[in-house]
C-alpha cells in the first residue's frame, strides 16, 4: 500500500504532541513495508528522507488566525498525488489547506484523523467570522471522507462537526512508540508539566495553585508559546518564582530526563482544545501518576482514570489543583501505586503498535 499523510507541521522538527504521534505512526507503517509520504508545513520548501519515509515540506507564506497558508500548497499536493498515486490519503485535522483542495476526482480512499474540532475564544472575532466559511469546506471534506478516526468516544460524542457523519466514525485511541532505553525511574522533589504556552493549557491556574502551597513544593513547566512571557510575569506577581521554573523549549533527551525524575505529571488544561494529551502518554511510560482536569468532551478523561492512574479535578479550580498536588506530593506510596497503574494502562491501550495495527486494518477494510 501507498499512503500519503497530510500533517499540519513538520513531524521531524515540530515539538507538538500530534506531530509526535504522526511521526511514530508513519515510522510504524514504514516498518510494515508500506510506502509512505508526508506533506506538511515548514519554514521553507524542502524534501527530506527519514527511515524510508519521504517528507515534503511546504513553506508557510502567512498565517490567518493561527492557520498556516501557502500559495503553492495545492500545486505541490496535486503533483504528489499524480506522481505517487496513493491508495490512502490520511489527513490529520484540523488543517485548513486540504479543505480547499478539490478531491472530487481523486480515486484514493480518504481517511480523516479527527485530532480536534476548530475552537475559538469568545473574544476572537476574526476566527469566529472566518469559521462561517471554513465549516462549508470542512463539511465538504467530511462528506468526501471514507472513514473518520476519532481518538475517544467522549470527544466524538461532543463533536458538532462529526454528529452528521457518525456512521463513518471509528474510535481508535492515539498511541506513541515505547522508549527502548531503560531509564532509572525516580520520584524526585519536583513535579512536571509540559505543553505549548497557550490559553487553553491552563498554566495560570497551576501557578495560582502553587501560591496556596508552601516552599517545599517545586514545579517545572517545559515548553514555549505565545503566553510564555505572560506566565513568566504571573509567576512573579504570585511570588512563586523561587518554586516554579520555566525551561522554555527543551530537547528530547532533557524531556525524558525530567519525565524519569519527576514525582508526578500535571496537565491543567481548561478546554476541549486539549483533545487527548500526548504528554500524558509520555509520562505514563515513566510510571508517573497524573493530575488532570475534568474537561467535558475531552479524551483526557479517557486517558487518566481518577484514583486509578492519577487524580482528576474540576477545570479552572486552583484550590482543588493545590489539594491534589499536596496529596500526591506527600504520599510517595500512592504515587508509586498510581504510577504503576498508569504504566499498565499505557501498555494495554496507548502504544503505537496497538494504534498502528488498527489503522492498517482500517486501510485494508476500506480498500
Amino acid at each position: 500500500m501507498k499512503i500519503l499523510h497530510i500533517a499540519k507541521f513538520n513531524i521531524l522538527s515540530h515539538p507538538g504532541g500530534i506531530e509526535r504521534f504522526i511521526k511514530d505512526l508513519v515510522l510504524f507503517q514504514a516498518d510494515k513495508n508500506l510506502k509512505i509520504r508526508v506533506l506538511c508545513f515548514n519554514n521553507k520548501n524542502k524534501i527530506e528522507h527519514f527511515k524510508n519515509v519521504e517528507i515534503f515540506s511546504v513553506k508557510i507564506d502567512f498565517n490567518v488566525s493561527y492557520a498556516p497558508i501557502s500559495i503553492k500548497y495545492n500545486k505541490i499536493l496535486n503533483d504528489i498525488l499524480c506522481e505517487f498515486n496513493p491508495d490512502i490519503i490520511h489527513i490529520h485535522m484540523p488543517n485548513s489547506m486540504p479543505l480547499f483542495f478539490n478531491f472530487k476526482n481523486i480515486k484514493s480512499k480518504i481517511v480523516l484523523q479527527w485530532q480536534s474540532d476548530v475552537f475559538f475564544t469568545k473574544n476572537n472575532y476574526l476566527l469566529s467570522f472566518l469559521y462561517n466559511f471554513y465549516k462549508i469546506f470542512e463539511n465538504r471534506l467530511l462528506k468526501k471522507a471514507d472513514i473518520i478516526i476519532a481518538s475517544s468516544e467522549e470527544y466524538f460524542s461532543y463533536s458538532k462537526p462529526l454528529k452528521r457523519f457518525k456512521d463513518k466514525v471509528v474510535v481508535i485511541p492515539l498511541g506513541i512508540k515505547s522508549y527502548k532505553k531503560n531509564f532509572d525511574i525516580e520520584y524526585g522533589d519536583f513535579f512536571l508539566s509540559i505543553g505549548r504556552f497557550t490559553y487553553y493549557k491552563g498554566f495560570k491556574y497551576l501557578i495560582d495553585a502553587m501560591s496556596y502551597l508552601d516552599d517545599k513544593y517545586k514545579l517545572i513547566i517545559a515548553g514555549d508559546g505565545e503566553e510564555f512571557n505572560n506566565i513568566k510575569n504571573y509567576i512573579k506577581e504570585k511570588r512563586v518564582e523561587n518554586r516554579v521554573k520555566l525551561t522554555g523549549r527543551i530537547s528530547e533527551d532533557y524531556k525524558t530526563e525530567l519525565l524519569s525524575k519527576c514525582r508526578f505529571f500535571c496537565l491543567p488544561s481548561i478546554e476541549r482544545t486539549e483533545a487527548f494529551g500526548i504528554s500524558l502518554l509520555e509520562a505514563m511510560q515513566f510510571k508517573k501518576p497524573l493530575i488532570t482536569t475534568k474537561i467535558p468532551g475531552s479524551g483526557v478523561n479517557f486517558v487518566n482514570i481518577n484514583n486509578e492512574t492519577g487524580l482528576t479535578v474540576p477545570i479552572k479550580d486552583s484550590k482543588s489543583l493545590a489539594n491534589a498536588i499536596e496529596n500526591l506530593y506527600n504520599n510517595l506510596e500512592l504515587c508509586k501505586k498510581l504510577g504503576e497503574n498508569a504504566y499498565i494502562r499505557f501498555k494495554n491501550n496507548f502504544t503505537i503498535d496497538k494504534c498502528g495495527e488498527k489503522v492498517i486494518n482500517l486501510y485494508l477494510k476500506i480498500i
